[in-house]
């Protein structure tokens, strides 16, 4: 065994040296896109870093290297196209071109956008290059969490977490923030047979990461979603915490609409995981049927509580995956169900100076 290549995406440094602790050799990673012919950088370590320690090469490995003879590379400000100094901390989207690098995309109305005027191929990646010359990426320009107008590299956030020893994959993207724009949220996959609490992965990663990346929250799923080519498929996710995001919204109008209308102070409402523990003769298809997932999916707090955009929590098994625009038309007939309790909220009745729901408002209180 002479060498181990690896492209795709990123390599996580715990990867690359999980291998190296297996085999003796460690991850080669290359870099390139079908659009480049397809390789455009390979990470072989130059006798510049000779004797260096095994830690200083296990993190030089996590760069994607220097382009390979006949490509140029550049990091620019993707507004200005300004060029980013090589300090290695500096990113910027990597840009490239050369004689094998395409110049348009046939009979695509986007191809325009994707090159600049001067000829050079966007690649979508951002990237930090250093004195040497050699490349990091950093993220895609579309995962790149932006917050307060600092970018943080949800890859980096990712490979730290994916160093955690019970962790087997995660995934980080971004949320909706009223002051920050944007905040990191960690999605986590637990390794089998083991456990692992939101304060675990918060402690895990403080110290090794900035201190204003850490994530707000941390979630827990069954897998993270992919493409057909394996990478992460993060706008699954992204979608997935609009559509929920929307839903908490409404729940939480919902139960405050309530409280106002009955005088009564609700503060929260059994969680469905509540209702069928104490309802062992409900069908076992209806007790699915809600997502067409977990019965441990949500639990509905009053006015003023902070609903985190994952209360409700997708199963992302594969075959969950396969009918992900099944699932998103469920949710949709969800929402559209709460809008529908709001609006019987209308039809409350007065007894004296007592405010009371009409029976159909009664039970729809206590469904939910």
């Amino acid at each position: 065994l002479r060498t181990i290549p690896c492209g795709g995406s990123a390599v996580p440094k715990a990867l690359s040296e999980g291998y190296r602790a297996a085999t003796g050799k460690p991850l080669l990673q290359a870099w390139g896109m079908t659009e480049t012919s397809p390789i455009a950088a390979v990470c072989h370590l130059a006798t510049t870093f000779d004797g260096i320690s095994d830690e200083d090469a296990a993190e030089r490995r996590t760069y994607v290297g220097r382009v390979v003879p006949g490509v140029e590379m550049r990091v620019v400000d993707p507004d200005t196209l300004a060029e980013r100094p090589w300090d290695g901390e500096t990113s910027g989207e990597l840009q490239v071109r050369g004689p094998w690098v395409i110049r348009s995309y046939h009979d695509d109305e986007r191809s325009p956008e994707s090159f600049t005027t001067d000829g050079w191929l966007k690649t979508g990646d951002v990237a930090v290059v250093d004195q040497y010359g050699y490349v990091k990426l950093v993220d895609r320009s579309k995962d790149v969490i932006k917050s307060g107008g600092e970018w943080i590299s949800s890859v980096d956030v990712e490979n730290e977490l994916m160093a955690h020893p019970r962790i087997a994959e995660a995934a980080v993207i971004g949320i909706n923030h009223p002051r920050w724009q944007e905040r990191p949220l960690a999605c986590v996959v637990v390794k089998p047979g083991e456990t692992l609490t939101r304060q675990e992965v918060l402690d895990f990663l403080d110290g090794r990461i900035a201190k204003w990346w850490m994530p707000d929250d941390v979630v827990f799923i069954d897998e993270v979603p992919k493409t057909s080519v394996g990478k992460f498929d993060k706008k699954v996710l992204r979608a997935a915490n609009e559509r929920l995001t929307e839903l908490d919204r409404l729940k939480d109008e919902f139960l405050a609409t309530v409280t106002h209308e009955l005088r009564t102070p609700l503060t929260s409402i059994r969680s469905f995981s509540e209702i069928l523990r104490d309802n062992p003769d409900i069908p076992a298809d209806q007790r699915s049927e809600f997502l067409g997932g977990s019965p441990d999916l949500i639990s509905i707090r009053g006015k003023g509580s902070s609903i985190r955009p994952f209360e409700v929590v997708r199963k992302m098994d594969a075959e969950a995956q396969k009918k992900y625009q099944e699932k998103l038309a469920s949710l949709d007939s969800s929402l559209q169900q709460v809008q529908s309790k709001l609006t019987e909220l209308q039809g409350k009745k007065s007894e004296g100076n007592r405010i009371v729901a009409t029976p159909e408002v009664a039970k729809a209180i206590e469904d939910y």
